[in-house]
């Protein structure tokens, strides 16, 4: 007998019950902003808040937004990387990778590109390249607003890799249950 897993799958699944608990009392849209000031080592980290009229509300956890950012971001690299046939050569990075055949996201959607390369851009800076200098020079900005942005456009890629996928192989058609975990956030 063989088990099959879609370990893609499995870090988008992660990322959205890590952010839905992350959220799930809370009106996203309406959380001020908020930045982190973090020791060299970032055992602790200090929330910068900007609230009108000195409001009072409950300050996410940075380390649980970070682990839902590093899911999401693994989740694009498995999906790409395994569907990447690289002829013997090494495999490129995610970036790359997205605007290779048959996928050019850059070319077909380039508001999509641009989100994933912030997303990415805060994932090499913050997680996997963290930098005490770095960090201690600048604020990490990440509140629920721009996880939500992550989110969203991770969910979007994962759209535009599924229609991609049919409209090569399946002459468009999707099978039902295909989008089931993407249809919200």
């Amino acid at each position: 007998m063989k088990a099959y897993t879609n370990i893609q799958l499995a870090f988008w699944k992660d990322a959205k019950d890590k952010y839905s608990a992350l959220t799930s009392k809370v009106d996203v849209d309406k959380t001020p902003r908020v930045y982190w000031e973090t020791n060299v080592v970032m055992t602790a980290a200090t929330a910068v808040v900007s609230a009108p009229g000195g409001e009072r509300f409950n300050v996410p956890d940075l380390g649980k937004m970070i682990l839902v950012t590093a899911a999401l971001i693994q989740s694009l690299l498995f999906l790409f990387g395994v569907n990447y046939y690289s002829n013997g050569f090494e495999t490129p990075g995610l970036m790359d990778m997205v605007n290779t055949e048959p996928w050019k996201l850059k070319k077909q959607r380039p508001d999509l590109f641009r989100d994933l390369k912030s997303l990415f851009n805060f994932f090499q800076a913050v997680i996997k390249h963290p930098d005490a200098n770095k960090l201690q020079a600048e604020r990490i900005s990440l509140d629920l607003k721009l996880l939500k942005k992550y989110m969203t456009t991770t969910k979007d890629i994962w759209g535009f890799f599924i229609q991609d996928y049919y409209d090569r192989h399946n002459n468009g058609i999707i099978p039902g249950g295909a989008l089931d975990d993407f249809t919200n956030i």
